[in-house]
């Protein structure tokens, strides 16, 4: 009994490693994506800044109360840009890992929502900066 049970364990190790493994390769694609684009954010974070504070008067209105607070908002801004730089490439690799399992109907609904699901995302941002923000 016992060795079909171990048996067994074999078989579903051996049946899920290539999975895990595909798994493993494509979070590193998603981490190297999100480094280079913090990167770039930490390149561009001034003029980003620049254009965030012009709703309220500009950098020179802004205060920091902490002392550590205008480099974590340099921060933030350059983790923030990486991860709307990286999320095309975050999104592909999810995709592209969970599309092989499912049905057809299921993948047909995955691809008629992600359009709308970018938009989505587009109007929040767009209301955050053009509503939200001055108000703040």
């Amino acid at each position: 009994m016992s060795d079909d049970w171990s048996a067994d364990l074999q078989g579903l190790i051996a049946g899920l490693a290539p999975h895990l493994y595909e798994l493993r390769r494509r979070l590193f694609i998603i981490l190297i994506a999100l480094t280079v684009g913090v990167v770039i954010g930490f390149v561009f974070a001034e003029p980003i800044l620049n254009v965030l504070a012009q709703p309220v008067g500009g950098l020179q209105n802004l205060q920091a109360i902490e002392l550590t607070e205008s480099v974590g908002v340099y921060v933030r801004v350059a983790v923030m840009v990486g991860g709307i730089l990286a999320m095309p490439i975050i999104v592909y690799e999810l995709v592209a890992f969970v599309v092989p399992g499912l049905l057809p109907h299921e993948k047909r609904m995955l691809f008629i929502a992600l359009p709308f699901i970018f938009l989505s995302f587009i109007v929040g941002a767009a209301f955050a900066y053009f509503v939200m923000l001055p108000v703040a």
